[in-house]
């Protein structure tokens, strides 16, 4: 089983819009300290899905995995 995608983390679909994404990233990190591995591995999901350059390599990357899987 692979691991899970940024998308599954912040629990968003991989056609969600970045309004979207930054409700579920401030939704999931609601409860938690700054400095809980939690909220920094939300948070750098977050970063990758909210930048449009960083966003369409991490879904060429997860294309490649599932070509790859294949």
């Amino acid at each position: 089983m692979s691991s899970p995608t940024w998308y599954d983390l912040l629990d968003v679909e991989p056609s969600a819009s970045t309004d979207r994404i930054r409700a579920a990233w401030k939704e999931a990190v609601a409860d938690l300290d700054p400095t809980d591995r939690r909220f920094q591995r939300l948070s750098e999901a977050a970063a990758v899905l909210l930048d449009p350059v960083r966003r369409e390599d991490y879904d060429r990357g997860l294309a490649r995995e599932r070509l790859a899987d294949e």
